[in-house]
């Protein structure tokens, strides 16, 4: 796996927009239009997503970040 170095203020940028996309996703799920909005969705689920925008947000949180 490749390492990319953010500044701490980038990864906390990134950490908040994917928390307020998923946020803005759950609605979206509980209404069935996630098919609408993303697209027909067959082997890849909104739980797999979310799942891998969680693993991305635990991952910006634990990096060594530089100032």
């Amino acid at each position: 796996m490749n390492h990319i170095a953010l500044d701490a203020a980038d990864a906390l940028e990134l950490i908040e927009i994917l928390q307020y996309f998923i946020e803005t996703l759950d609605p979206i799920a509980e209404h069935h239009a996630v098919a609408r909005v993303i697209g027909g969705l067959d082997t890849y689920g909104i739980s797999d997503l979310r799942a891998d925008i969680e693993r991305l947000i635990n991952r910006l949180q634990l990096s060594p970040l530089t100032p």
